[in-house]
């Protein structure tokens, strides 16, 4: 004669009551609200990292350039000095100089592809700014800028670098910039002429409202702004763009030695 089924034996087969689920729910729901930050934050910190070894990469190219060139400084003004610019450009937002490799890849346009071939040396890897063209998506490939003082015709009242040598004090001055995707421009991030004039293109808020900036020794430091450039692509024109007067002085003072 087969067994009867024990009353232990029925009570093991019973399914969650609704008050065990919305417990069970309530603890998952507790511990991803306790990982989600810190799982963020160590997104924005890989981010962070990445981006800073782009910043080394760029600078090493720079300073490559200048010891094979008798200590020429690479053109940062693309159709107005001698020299192919470090990299080829177009003016802000969708346009080839943003979207096409080959703008950064073609020795004959861009001088730096002569030392980088890798294509994403050039973006923050916290910039997620993508064109569509029809049914075509594609990324925009550069999120750096340089020094507008590097190798640029004169603009303003200071004298621009032409020589490694002209940076006297090259642990205080920068030269690589990220800046906010909607006022990226040509290649050189115009330093106001004074605290009172607004920037053509901000600075970029992508690591936690700081950007990263390369200095003319090679290290690379992260600097957050009162007012960071957090605008994407605009249709409209976005120059200039939002100004704060202590971060134009704080910028203003890492251009040149000429006005520290």
């Amino acid at each position: 004669m087969p067994l009867q089924p024990t009353t232990l034996t029925k009570s093991c087969r019973r399914g969650f009551t609704l008050i065990e689920l919305l417990v069970v729910v309530a603890i998952i729901a507790i511990l991803a609200g306790m990982l989600l930050p810190a799982l963020s934050k160590a997104k924005a910190q890989a981010h962070k990292a990445r981006c800073m070894s782009n910043h080394k990469q760029l600078f090493l190219a720079w300073n490559l350039y200048a010891d094979e060139n008798l200590d020429k400084l690479v053109s940062n003004s693309p159709g107005t000095l001698k020299g192919v610019p470090w990299v080829d450009s177009t003016v802000h937002g969708d346009t080839p100089g943003f979207y096409e490799s080959s703008y950064l890849t073609d020795p004959k346009g861009a001088a730096f592809a002569n030392y980088i071939q890798a294509v994403p040396v050039y973006k923050c890897p916290a910039e997620r700014t993508l064109f569509k063209h029809g049914t075509k998506t594609e990324e925009k490939l550069r999120s750096y800028s340089m020094n507008s003082l590097m190798a640029s015709p004169k603009i303003g009242l200071a004298q621009p670098f032409y020589r490694t040598t002209d940076v006297r004090l090259p642990t205080e001055t920068f030269v690589f910039i990220d800046t906010e995707p909607a006022s990226i421009c040509y290649t050189p991030f115009l330093v106001p002429a004074t605290e009172a004039t607004r920037w053509f293109q901000a600075p970029g808020g992508m690591h936690n409202k700081s950007s990263l900036l390369t200095y003319a020794d090679g290290h690379v430091e992260t600097h957050k702004w009162n007012l960071p450039g957090t605008r994407g692509i605009l249709v409209a024109n976005p120059h200039p763009a939002p100004t704060d007067k202590k971060d134009v002085e704080w910028l203003r003072k890492r251009a040149t030695h000429e006005w520290n």
